[in-house]
């Protein structure tokens, strides 16, 4: 490296592309391909991410309670706000309550992926619940929480967080409109019956005192 450069994070690239070999100068409209080159030069350099958005999205949109347990993913965006680049790993899960229903490595993959200086990152993680055998469709129904134990940099420096949000089945809804709507029509009928049969006993009075 030459001599003063500031410590911290520094990348390039390595481009490759197609040339003519009469011209020896580059073919237009060819396509080219690249290698990033990372590299850090040591020193006294700032490691810091913050985590700008934690959040679970179905299909795209993100929310606090889902119809089904289909296309969950949780969604966490890093900011660098440091000089070096770097690379957040660790585990995602989910509970229901106690009972963790889903689990799995986050950029533990060797390189890892990281995160440029002064730049953000995101990742989609896939929440694939597991279904406990015997149990029927409405199994989903309830609140889940979805935990995130991070660490990045050569200090270690962790994070934890968590989200909650609930499955709600489209059957138990309906489920809900009807047993609603049964009530209603109880409650109804109950309330005409007792006010027809005061009705009667006021037109059995009034005739009992002709």
């Amino acid at each position: 490296m030459p001599a003063g450069t500031q410590a911290g994070g520094y990348f390039g690239a390595v481009r490759f592309a197609p040339a003519s070999p009469d011209s020896g100068g580059q073919v237009n409209l060819n396509p080219s391909v690249a290698s990033l080159i990372l590299l850090t030069v040591p020193g006294n350099f700032v490691e810091k991410l913050d985590i700008t958005d934690f959040s679970v999205q179905q299909d795209g949109k993100t929310g606090d309670s889902f119809t089904s347990t289909n296309g969950l993913q949780a969604t966490i965006r890093f900011e660098n706000k440091g000089s070096v680049q770097s690379g957040p790993f660790g585990k995602i899960s989910v509970k229901k309550g106690n009972q963790v229903v889903f689990q799995t490595d986050f950029n533990n993959n060797n390189p890892r992926e990281v995160i440029l200086p002064d730049s953000a990152r995101r990742w989609d993680v896939p929440l694939k619940l597991k279904k406990p055998a015997g149990i029927t469709d409405l199994w989903g129904f309830g609140e889940y929480t979805v935990y995130a134990t991070l660490t990045y940099g050569k200090n270690n420096t962790s994070f934890n967080v968590s989200k909650p949000f609930w499955i709600v089945p489209t059957e138990f809804i309906i489920m809900l409109i009807v047993v609603a709507l049964l009530l209603v029509a109880i409650g109804v009928g109950i309330w005409l019956f007792v006010r027809n049969r005061r009705r009667r006993q006021v037109i059995k009075h009034f005739r009992g005192n002709k």
